[in-house]
């Protein structure tokens, strides 16, 4: 069953009686977090195999392989978190800022002056 739902393909599948839903962009990994949350969780907190959740869901082994570590990683803070990300991001464009406006200051100032 698909249906539009804010510009999201929403699809949903039904495992092993537990309902899921796909959403998912038009663009290539455009999963949301909460999809990559719960299919992970149907491989850890419900010992799914991996094989065997991402065929239910109608995706690729690795890709729920690939978020069970990247959500290990963040966990154990080997890996930053999306909010570590952004304050990371925000702290390098006011640097860039900063080193603009420092390096327009250094920069002489020209006068006109007629004699």
């Amino acid at each position: 069953m698909w249906s539009t739902k804010s510009e999201h393909r929403v699809k949903a599948v039904e495992f092993h009686n537990v309902v899921r839903y796909d959403n998912r962009n038009e663009k290539r990994g455009g999963y949301t977090e909460d999809f990559k949350q719960e299919a992970v969780a149907l491989v850890t907190e419900r010992g799914y195999k991996p094989s065997e959740t991402a065929r239910s869901l109608g995706i690729g082994s690795n890709l729920i392989r690939r978020w069970k570590r990247e959500f290990e990683e963040v966990a154990t803070g080997v890996q930053l978190g999306v909010d570590e990300w952004e304050e990371q991001n925000r702290l390098w464009k006011e640097n860039r800022l900063l080193r603009m406006e420092k390096e327009n200051l250094k920069k002489p100032v020209r006068t006109s002056r007629r004699n």
